[in-house]
């Protein structure tokens, strides 16, 4: 282990490290909901919280009641792994970035106009916290309801039609008898859909097509949004077959997502730049970071919103023993502890 790492250790180490019974209270109710949703004995949880085998005692008195700092740090670590942006917003906050503007103002547009969108960029982005925020920002604001689905990798078209149907309180039934309801429903009272982590639809095109559907048989809104690789898929499978023939000025697509790209207007999302790196860092931590450190920063992140998530959940409870500057050292030993943490996850 290096000197910065062994001296991340001592930090975390330090007796006088004290959090609130608030704060602790709120990482146990997490922690026990995770392991029960996860079906974990506590030695795996120890494992998942970075402990080893020999974390077991720790994370068993943890769970009986006991405050324990370093294991509310490690379930905060967890928590912010496992549940990304979400899971650290109550402490970074949600953040206007350059990534969150450009989705709120397409978002905004394909909605008011009925569009058929897709909006893409990198993993870690922010678009998924800054489609959140704009579905509660525009509620009540005399425009379509805002629907927000998340796409899953195990879902296929029946259990798509019959989630919406549920969540738009429609009656079970045949799929083609669901799918006439909800446009019925949604051609009298119209919603704007938005289907986020829409990747995962890829493997299943009916699904892309169904939403395809909805937009056609109602004009209602649909924005799509995912990585950079859902629109080059898209692209490929829409000219597929089609030779790079021309007809009337246009590419002729004759692939399987032919009528589904020819409607779909797209924006690209841009991930987090180096300036929001560093800014957001400094503000929550409320440090000033040297040249140096800034730099190590923005490399270690790669303009990744869940990577600095993970970092500053590691740097945030050693900004009171290291001062009001963080240097290069630091940054490299939390991220020895943040990549150590993630490893045993």
């Amino acid at each position: 282990m290096s000197d910065a790492a062994k001296k991340m250790d001592d930090f975390e180490e330090q007796p006088e490290l004290e959090v609130s019974a608030g704060r602790s209270e709120t990482a146990r109710s997490w922690l026990k909901e995770f392991r029960k949703h996860e079906g974990l004995e506590k030695i795996a949880l120890a494992r998942r919280l970075g402990f080893g085998d020999n974390g077991r005692s720790r994370v068993h008195k943890f769970l009986d009641g006991q405050d324990d700092a370093i294991t509310v740090l490690a379930t905060e670590r967890l928590r912010a792994t496992v549940e990304g942006p979400e899971g650290i917003a109550r402490y970074i906050g949600f953040r206007e970035t350059r990534t969150a503007k450009t989705v709120v103002e397409f978002a905004m547009k394909v909605r008011r106009a009925g569009l058929f969108g897709a909006i893409v960029g990198p993993v870690g982005a922010g678009k998924s916290e800054a489609l959140k925020r704009f579905a509660q920002s525009t509620r009540n604001d005399g425009l379509p309801r805002v629907r927000l689905l998340r796409a899953r990798s195990t879902m296929h078209l029946p259990g798509l039609v019959r989630g919406l149907a549920s969540e738009m309180g429609i009656k079970g039934g045949e799929i083609s008898k669901l799918h006439s309801e909800i446009v019925g429903r949604l051609s009298g009272r119209p919603e704007f859909l938005v289907v986020d982590e829409v990747d995962y639809l890829l493997h299943n095109e009916r699904s892309l097509h169904f939403f395809r559907d909805l937009h056609d048989e109602t004009g209602i809104g649909v924005l799509f949004s995912g990585q950079l690789y859902f629109l080059t898929q898209v692209w490929e499978r829409a000219n597929r077959g089609a030779g790079g023939l021309m007809e009337e000025g246009r590419l002729s697509m004759t692939g399987a997502l032919a009528a589904f790209a020819d409607r779909l207007r797209v924006q690209i999302a841009p991930g987090l730049d180096d300036e929001e790196v560093v800014a957001i860092t400094q503000d929550v931590l409320s440090m000033t970071l040297t040249d140096e450190a800034a730099k190590r920063l923005v490399v270690y992140v790669n303009h990744d919103f869940r990577v600095l998530a993970l970092l500053i959940s590691v740097m945030r409870d050693i900004r009171q023993r290291i001062g009001k500057t963080c240097d290069h050292r630091i940054i490299e030993a939390s991220w020895t502890r943040a990549m150590h943490v993630k490893s045993k996850q």
